[in-house]
Formats: structure tokens, C-alpha cells, sequence
């Protein structure tokens, strides 16, 4: 490096040397930037300073400390707020920020995840599969149903859930659909309808009903019956509720004389020899009855 380069690197630092001993000694600056011929007195006295000091500092080296101070040269200045700067900041701290963020991202799409796979995700299959189902089930309900009324509101239901899908109504398709299942269920069933007659296990029982006090009202309980033996589940309407549940047991409304012949025939020794009462056949939504019966019945006793 050459002597004037060195001479005006060291001509700098004391010219920011001279600016710093200014700062420092604001009460100076501002009590002399006051009076008059302030400058000349300012660089006396800053003299004075330095040749206390043992150092010697050039007029020029004065002057130039002073108009930097007056220019406010060799003093940081922070960058004024805008997008950029707000972008460099954001950018500059990323240490701090990033890792959190990538972990809260990565969390929410978890979530995200989570609920389409187990919710989402299986509800856009059952749309899907609903306009094939429907068709399976209306299919096989024409093909065992031996009234044709009830292939004709099975008809009704199936076109009605096609324009629910049309419309995007997929709640409304499912619940046709659900109905259109239950026909064909009660359809597939063939069974045989016998009074239960087991040891400890009532084969009949009677109710005083809430509206007549005075009267009776008198049930046989009885059960279906499969082909294989087995005792299985059927729809029953309850007149007490008048819900609907799957039962294996229920009663069925009689009258009291044949309430009574059922008794006596049990009475004797047990059993009831004339056990069966009824029997449903596949295609066909109701049971047809061996026993004179009201039509009404009960789930619980």
C-alpha cells in the first residue's frame, strides 16, 4: 500500500476520532454550535483537547471532524421500513422460524390427512357405490317380490334416490336406499312362526292397556323359525311404541279363548303340541297366520 493511501486511511480514523470526541462531548458541540464564529472557537477548543492528549491533529483533519459531524458522516443510519427490508428481516432470522413453522405444517397436514383418509375419503366411496347398489338391490327385489305393488314402490324408491344423486342430495339417496335394503331383506326371509314353549320361558302374557283399565289384552310369544331350525331375527313393529326392531321373541295380539287354548294345551304336561302358528315365505313382506290374530304386537314384556 502506498504512503498517500496510508496517510489518507489515517486521516479518516482521526477525522471519525475527532467526529466520536464530539459526540461524546455534546454539551460542546451544542454550546459552541450556538455562539457566534462557533466553528473556529469549536476547533480551537478541539485542539486544545487533542495537544492535552499528546496528539497532533492537522486544521485540515479539524475541519473535515467537523462538517462530518454537521453531515452526520461515520454515523449509522437504520434503513428505513419497507417490503423489501421487511422481507431481508424475515429472511435473516429464518434460524428461528423455520424449523417451528415446518413442524406446524407438517402437523396440519396430518390432520388433514387423517380426516380425508376416515372421513372423507370413505363418503366419496359410498357415493360412488350408491347408483350400483341401488340397481343390485331394485334388481333383486323384482326378481323375488310376489306383489307387484311392491315391486312398483321399490321402483319409486330407487328413481327417487337416482334424482337425489342427480341433485347431489347424497343423504337423501341413502336414506331410499336404506328402504329399498329393507324390503329386500324382509323379502329373502322364509321362516316358520311357533309359540315358545321351553321350560322356565313364558309362551304367553297379557297387558291392561293404559286407555281401557277394565279390559285385557292377551299375547302369545312366539318365534321365526329358519329352514336349518335356528331361531333368527325379525323385523317387529311393537303397538306399544310403535317402533320397529329386530327381535327373535315377540308377542302376538290374540284373542282370549284362543289365549286360553294355548294355556290348556300347555297346562297338561308342558308342551304345546300345536306349537306353529304362522309361516312367511320368500317374496313376500308379510306372514300369513294359522291362529286368528289382531294384527298388533310387542317387542318387550
Amino acid at each position: 500500500m502506498s504512503k498517500a493511501k496510508e496517510n489518507s486511511l489515517e486521516d479518516v480514523m482521526v477525522a471519525m476520532d475527532v467526529v466520536d470526541t464530539l459526540r461524546h462531548r455534546q454539551g460542546l458541540v451544542e454550546h459552541e454550535l450556538d455562539a457566534d464564529q462557533r466553528r473556529d472557537r469549536l476547533i480551537k477548543k478541539l485542539r486544545d483537547i487533542y495537544e492535552a492528549q499528546g496528539i497532533e491533529v492537522t486544521e485540515a483533519i479539524l475541519n473535515e471532524g467537523v462538517m462530518a459531524l454537521e453531515e452526520e458522516r461515520f454515523s449509522y443510519k437504520p434503513t428505513e421500513s419497507s417490503f423489501s427490508s421487511f422481507l431481508a428481516k424475515i429472511y435473516v432470522s429464518r434460524s428461528r422460524w423455520f424449523k417451528p413453522l415446518l413442524i406446524g405444517f407438517a402437523i396440519l397436514f396430518g390432520l388433514a390427512f387423517t380426516n380425508y383418509y376416515l372421513n372423507t375419503y370413505p363418503k366419496l366411496q359410498e357415493r360412488e357405490a350408491l347408483p350400483v347398489q341401488i340397481s343390485k338391490t331394485l334388481t333383486r327385489i323384482k326378481k323375488i317380490a310376489k306383489d307387484n305393488q311392491v315391486v312398483e314402490q321399490a321402483e319409486n324408491w330407487a328413481n327417487r334416490a337416482e334424482a337425489a344423486l342427480a341433485a347431489d342430495d347424497v343423504k337423501q339417496a341413502q336414506l331410499l336406499y336404506k328402504d329399498l335394503q329393507e324390503v329386500q331383506s324382509v323379502l329373502d326371509l322364509s321362516y316358520s312362526i311357533r309359540i315358545v314353549s321351553r321350560s322356565g320361558e313364558l309362551s304367553g302374557v297379557w297387558r291392561i292397556p293404559e286407555a281401557n283399565p277394565s279390559s285385557r289384552n292377551y299375547y302369545l310369544i312366539v318365534e321365526a323359525v329358519d329352514r336349518k331350525g335356528k331361531v333368527i331375527n325379525v323385523p317387529i313393529i311393537s303397538e306399544e311404541n310403535n317402533s320397529s326392531d329386530q327381535v327373535k321373541k315377540w308377542g302376538v295380539r290374540v284373542s282370549h279363548s284362543i289365549f286360553q287354548q294355548v294355556s290348556a294345551d300347555k297346562s297338561d304336561d308342558g308342551i304345546i303340541q300345536n306349537n306353529k302358528v304362522g309361516s312367511k315365505v320368500a317374496g313376500e313382506l308379510q306372514a300369513k297366520y294359522l291362529i286368528k290374530i289382531s294384527g298388533a304386537a310387542i317387542t318387550q314384556w
